[in-house]
């Protein structure tokens, strides 16, 4: 009979190298501790030619945003906006070390009349 010896388990993590990464570098901006489920647009204005969304938080914060800007918990940063809605590309993780870009939208609700 012969005692059980210790088995080595070696675990190797896959992570690509090229592949798209969100900048951890910068800094977050105030939307981005909201989920977008939290986010309500609730129009536009438009200044020097650009269009700028106005946005409410579930808690009742209003915020101007613009192109580029980032909110929601995925990363997510405003692509363009229109009237009624605004467009964003989030990026969620796929399990590999990389990220899957998700386009996404806040749309205006109708207020009830």
């Amino acid at each position: 009979f012969a005692p059980p010896k210790d088995e080595i388990m070696v675990v190797e993590e896959i992570v690509s190298t090229n592949c798209k990464r969100p900048d951890q570098t910068r800094t977050k901006e105030a939307l981005e501790q909201y989920a977008l489920e939290n986010i309500r647009m609730k129009g536009i204005i438009s200044s020097n030619g650009i269009d700028w969304g106005l946005v409410e938080t579930n808690d009742g914060r209003l915020f101007r945003v613009k192109q580029g800007q980032y909110m929601g918990l995925f990363h997510g940063q405003i692509a363009r906006i229109e009237r009624n809605i605004i467009h964003l590309n989030e990026l969620l993780p796929d399990g590999t070390g990389c990220w899957q870009l998700r386009p996404t939208t806040v749309a205006k609700l109708q207020d009830p009349q």
